[in-house]
């Protein structure tokens, strides 16, 4: 008599062992039959999308669409940020717009002086790593939306370059030189090769350590720099702000003309490439006037990233409803 084969006789009864309770049986044909309309699915996952969870391809559908949600980028984009070269009045156009009827609630203080004077820890962040990383995590848990900054995050990038510079004058480890209180000590000798003009040196060097640097940042991080709106203040006449910088004797700047200098050249590379406002100061400017100048700068500034946020808003109000509500689906 001829046996009968799997498709001849009565069904076959698989081994419970071989699947979970609430599983569903599939051919053992070394393929994969998921279930109609659904993605193959353990018993565990069938029970927390019966209880209302979301499945893995929803998660994926909202994240699609940013729908609802508030991120770290979008924050950041949704400030203006006033930096760049130390004593230069951003703090007293700030100050100024304290007084400004629309945006008087919304200026920020707590560049790294203030921050220093709050927390001394962070006078060690240029000698001592973890201090460091702490002051990065502390300039990112403060922010806020939709406010005026004294400064953004990168300036804290671009001064540990800067000092990089300096110190690798200094000595020739290249390590940083402090003194008993913290401080970074004056940089002494002159740079550059014999013949050449040391401030067109030292600005093309500064420059292009910066460009070096920036260009290994994360695609993402270059794009949130490139959608961010900051004012940048700069001043050329080093002396003047040099007799600004000893009059206001705050203990963390350095007292050499190069310290000046390569701020002006480090924040003017960073706000060409991204795009950022420049504002110079002149030598026939007075400081009323530009501290005016850059008061206007920011309001305008706000003004317009305001605009762009309700923009935005309106559009995200207009999508339709189902991709929004698809991490509350339980089918």
């Amino acid at each position: 008599m001829t046996p009968r084969t799997p498709a001849q006789g009565p069904e076959q009864q698989d081994d419970p062992q071989d699947h979970p309770r609430g599983a569903e049986s599939y051919p053992h044909d070394g393929q994969d039959h998921p279930r109609q309309g659904h993605s193959r699915e353990g018993p565990l996952r069938q029970g927390f999308v019966r209880q209302g969870f979301a499945r893995k391809e929803d998660f994926a559908a909202e994240d699609s669409s940013r729908e609802g949600i508030v991120t770290v980028p979008d924050i950041i984009r949704s400030n203006v940020y006033v930096d760049g070269t130390a004593c230069v009045g951003k703090s007293s156009a700030l100050l100024q717009l304290m007084t400004h009827p629309r945006v008087a609630d919304l200026i920020e203080f707590g560049d790294y002086r203030e921050d220093v004077l709050r927390f001394p820890l962070y006078r060690q962040k240029y000698r001592m790593k973890y201090a460091n990383k702490l002051y990065s995590t502390w300039l990112l848990i403060r922010l806020k939306s939709g406010r005026i900054y004294d400064r953004c995050f990168l300036a804290d990038f671009v001064y540990e370059i800067i000092f990089d510079i300096l110190t690798a004058q200094t000595n020739e480890t290249g390590h940083y030189q402090f003194d008993a209180d913290g401080r970074l000590e004056k940089p002494r000798g002159e740079v550059g090769p014999d013949g050449l003009d040391v401030s067109t040196y030292e600005d093309a060097h500064v420059r292009r350590c910066m460009e070096v640097a920036l260009d290994h940042l994360e695609p993402a991080i270059q794009e949130i720099l490139r959608t961010m709106c900051v004012v940048v203040c700069v001043d050329g006449d080093v002396e003047t702000v040099m007799a600004r910088m000893v009059a206001r004797n705050n203990g963390i700047d350095v007292l050499d003309p190069r310290y000046v200098l390569y701020q002006n050249a480090a924040f003017r590379y960073v706000a060409e490439r991204f795009g950022w406002i420049t504002l110079e100061k002149t030598r026939e400017e007075s400081m009323t006037s530009y501290v005016q100048r850059v008061h206007e700068q920011a309001v305008a500034s706000w003004e317009k990233v305001k605009c762009q946020g309700a923009s935005q808003e309106s559009s995200s109000a207009q999508r339709p409803s189902d991709v929004r509500q698809a991490r509350f689906r339980t089918e």
